[in-house]
């Protein structure tokens, strides 16, 4: 989970405002409720009944400018982190993509959450 060392390793960044996005549904997040909005969100994930979760900052936070988060069908969930670069089809680069547990994307979210 070398993701995760990249959010301990740095300091907290100040003042980002934070987007939860499932499909069509931005949800702006409240440190008050992350917690929980982010569980429901993982756990409506694992049951199929959403596509995926995009967890955004409105600033850049260590490079990264957005996790997404997939099921993959087989009881993993599949993570990528979007750096502030774009790829030559003008879509963001990927830093990191692998299929996590979904502890281990929890942790992952949190993480990067608390870097902001």
């Amino acid at each position: 989970m070398g993701l995760l060392n990249i959010f301990k390793a740095k300091k907290k960044a100040c003042n980002i405002q934070w987007t939860l996005r499932v499909a069509e549904d931005d949800t702006l997040v409240e440190p008050e409720t992350f917690e929980i909005n982010l569980d429901n969100f993982l756990q409506d994930l694992e049951m199929g009944y959403i596509e995926f979760i995009v967890l955004a900052p409105s600033e850049v936070v260590n490079g990264i400018t957005f996790l997404q988060v997939a099921s993959n069908n087989n009881g993993y969930m599949h993570v990528e982190a979007g750096l502030n670069e774009k790829n030559s089809q003008g879509r963001p680069r990927i830093l990191y993509h692998d299929d996590v547990s979904i502890g281990e994307c929890l942790d992952m979210l949190s993480a990067f959450y608390r870097q902001g």
